[in-house]
């Protein structure tokens, strides 16, 4: 099991730079992650902007173009990344056409579920798993964007409020890129839960068989 011993003999061996920016290298408190410290880090930033692509369902946006688009027009967000004009495509030497086609893409407004959207906000520590995990327990965006970190670890097994207190941190601070990034997107409606209990029609098939000796008095 890791722990902080086995994290010294290791320590060594963990890089301390970021090799995209060489900024210094900060590592989460349980010594399970590693984060560029710059802020501005095309390395990170090209990379959350292809797993949002992913997430959101928007084609054609991989490694290359994404850091392609970091270098050339120094994004600093993920809403950014969507307001650039359809010339802004033709990095990689791509054609006009072939350029609007890739804004296109991006602007096109795909329907997805509330876990991809989390999922694809890129907010610290939450993947596919835990990103799943939050829609089940919380019906919309508004409702998890408002959970404390408390109701976080209560509803979801697997984290722990140290972890969940680093989570709300980090979406709280990026709150308004987050709601922002609802206008390129529909967040699917989580299906409705009957109040009710459901009926259901009973259907008998089949013959019926009647003897033919009626029983005697």
């Amino acid at each position: 099991m890791f722990n902080k011993a086995s994290f010294e003999e290791l320590k060594p061996y963990i890089p301390t730079h970021c090799p995209a920016c060489n900024s210094t290298l900060e590592l989460s408190q349980d010594l399970m992650h590693l984060k560029c410290s710059n802020p501005n880090c095309v390395g990170s930033l090209s990379r959350k902007i292809e797993i949002m692509c992913k997430a959101f369902g928007i084609d054609n946006i991989g490694t290359k173009m994404a850091k392609a688009l970091c270098d050339t027009y120094q994004i600093s967000n993920l809403v950014e990344f969507f307001e650039l004009p359809p010339e802004a495509f033709q990095v990689g030497r791509y054609s006009l056409p072939t350029a609007f086609k890739f804004h296109d893409e991006v602007h096109k407004r795909p329907l997805v579920s509330l876990a991809d959207f989390i999922k694809g906000c890129q907010i610290f520590r939450i993947g596919a798993g835990i990103s799943g995990d939050i829609a089940k327990s919380f019906k919309t965006l508004d409702e998890f964007m408002a959970a404390t970190p408390r109701q976080l670890a209560a509803r979801i097994p697997r984290v722990t409020t140290n972890l969940t207190e680093q989570m709300c941190e980090d979406r709280d601070s990026r709150k308004e890129e987050i709601y922002a990034l609802t206008s390129f997107v529909t967040i699917a409606a989580s299906p409705a839960e009957d109040s009710q209990p459901h009926k259901a029609n009973i259907v008998i098939t089949g013959s019926l068989s009647v003897s033919r000796h009626p029983p005697q008095a």
